[in-house]
């Protein structure tokens, strides 16, 4: 497998990851309150959205040339701090227990 094509594939799984974490979260939001609840979703969506976008640049990037792969994987750098960050305020604010799950 060429250096390429394990760079995104790397990427990939990244995004199946978060597409989990996301979906941990989203079904542990339903024992909040209503308006808690309307928040977390808010918040919740935008991260679904810069998911979705990284996961656009991905597709564009499997037949692209290395540099824009390096641009992806430097805005998935970011998207994971983000993410990161956007998961653990939910949990705070909404009191909700932390998975063990890698990012």
């Amino acid at each position: 497998m060429s250096s390429h094509q394990q760079r995104i594939e790397k990427i990939s799984d990244k995004l199946k990851n978060w597409d989990y974490q996301l979906d941990r979260l989203e079904h542990r939001l339903i024992d909040l309150s209503d308006d808690a609840r309307q928040r977390a979703n808010e918040t919740l969506t935008t991260l679904k959205e810069q998911r979705q976008q990284l996961a656009s640049r991905l597709e564009e990037s499997r037949n692209s040339a290395g540099e824009m792969l390096d641009e992806l994987k430097q805005s998935m750098d970011k998207a994971a701090d983000d993410l990161k960050q956007g998961l653990g305020k939910l949990r705070s604010q909404f009191g909700l227990k932390d998975d063990d799950s890698e990012e």
